[in-house]
């Protein structure tokens, strides 16, 4: 049986027969990280623009209204369309764009937020036109 190549005593530097073997230099630091890919930065209805949008979806409902009651004709587009102008304005009007540091879009909570009044507003125009049309 062979033995052992001998030990340097404890707290010595190093084996004897040479330097502890090292891997390349890559294995020290981590990999810089990969570049992401280029995507415009996400913008939101801003505050102003969502006071906007809601005046022009009171006006929109407004007009709509005023031909109904003095033409006796109304304007199903238009139905339509004002509940989503007043919803999304208000959520615009009241939440603004933040806009996330890290990523430079729109958080989560956001764009669910506008995907909801856009459904809801839909859903109420519809309902509007069924119920205006009987």
């Amino acid at each position: 049986m062979a033995q052992p190549p001998p030990q340097p005593p404890y707290g010595q530097p190093g084996p004897p027969w040479g330097q502890p073997p090292q891997g390349p230099a890559g294995y020290l630091q981590p990999p810089p990280p990969a570049p992401r890919p280029w995507r415009q930065k996400s913008k939101g209805v801003t505050r102003p623009q969502g006071a906007l949008l809601l005046v022009i979806g009171l006006a929109l409902g407004g007009f709509n209204v005023y031909s109904l009651i003095h033409e006796h004709r109304y304007y199903p587009k238009a139905m339509i369309f004002t509940p989503v102008a007043i919803l999304l304005g208000l959520f615009g009007l009241s939440v603004g764009a933040p806009i996330d540091r890290q990523t430079g879009h729109l958080p989560l909570w956001v764009r669910l937020g506008y995907g909801a009044s856009i459904v809801f507003g839909l859903g109420l125009g519809i309902v509007a036109v069924t119920f205006v049309g009987c």
